[in-house]
């Protein structure tokens, strides 16, 4: 559990600030819930075991939070930087968690 818990403290802002995440303590580990306040309802629910599993859900979300605010602050697309400072935000967090960047497949960068 202190793995898991080194995972929240390098994510701490981010789960302030996202409101549609929720982390419930389970036997099983931590479970990340996303609350849709479109349906009124939750969407889905991932559960992560360890703290490997935690630190990439919450890179997969993170990553997704922040393009979705940047996308409805521009009013358009992102474009292929602003996409890389994202990605290299999300890589840092996954490394400040102590895991090996070259593990992180969760996205796929473009040179553009």
């Amino acid at each position: 559990m202190e793995d898991m818990r080194r995972i929240l403290e390098v994510f701490e802002n981010y789960l302030q600030e996202d409101k549609a995440l929720e982390l419930i303590w389970t036997k099983h580990g931590v479970t990340v819930g996303l609350w849709s306040e479109k349906q009124n309802d939750w969407e889905e629910f991932t559960n992560c075991p360890d703290a490997k599993t935690l630190c990439r859900e919450l890179c997969n979300n993170m990553a997704t939070y922040r393009q979705e605010k940047l996308m409805q602050k521009k009013g358009r697309d992102l474009t292929a930087k602003e996409t890389r400072e994202i990605y290299q935000s999300v890589r840092l967090c996954w490394e400040e968690c102590g895991f090996d960047p070259q593990e992180l497949s969760l996205f796929t960068e473009n040179d553009d």
